[in-house]
């Protein structure tokens, strides 16, 4: 099992696992809104001060999560997924962690994400991981909560 950075040879494997990961949890795929950022991946993350990541096997691609800038010292991770034959063994411990430590890398102040409460165990996650939940109302349309992590780079 390896991470590495997002390739365009990604694209239609990532497209599919978060459409799947979707519907799983009764949300559609919308490239109108929520995956608006999956039409351009090098644009919105490579290009954007931020990083993609794929989790892969052999077999193919298992996960992925992405994080990019969003404001001065805010980075914000997105699109974290794992297929659902892989869940419960570490892979999405180990795509945050490479989040993190980007974002730790980059210098940032606060990493935040969003999500919903459908998602019990990626919350479990986050929780783990030192993120708190915020008063703040969740960009995209199908999240109801708002999870932040301060940096601390002392």
């Amino acid at each position: 099992m390896r991470t590495r950075t997002y390739n365009r040879n990604d694209k239609e494997s990532i497209i599919r696992l978060v459409k799947d990961g979707l519907a799983e949890f009764g949300f559609d795929y919308l490239t109108e809104t929520s995956e608006s950022d999956l039409v351009d991946i090098e644009e919105e993350y490579l290009y954007s001060n931020g990083t993609f990541l794929v989790l892969e096997n052999e077999n193919g691609l298992l996960g992925t999560g992405g994080i990019k800038e969003i404001g001065e010292g805010i980075y914000k991770i997105r699109k974290m997924y794992v297929h659902k034959s892989q869940r419960g063994k570490g892979y999405g411990k180990q795509i945050l962690t490479q989040l993190i430590d980007f974002a730790i890398w980059k210098k940032a102040k606060k990493v935040v994400l969003e999500t919903s409460v459908r998602m019990t165990s990626a919350i479990a996650l986050y929780k783990n991981f030192g993120f708190e939940t915020v008063n703040e109302k969740p960009v995209s349309s199908r999240c109801d909560l708002t999870f932040t992590k301060d940096i601390n780079h002392g």
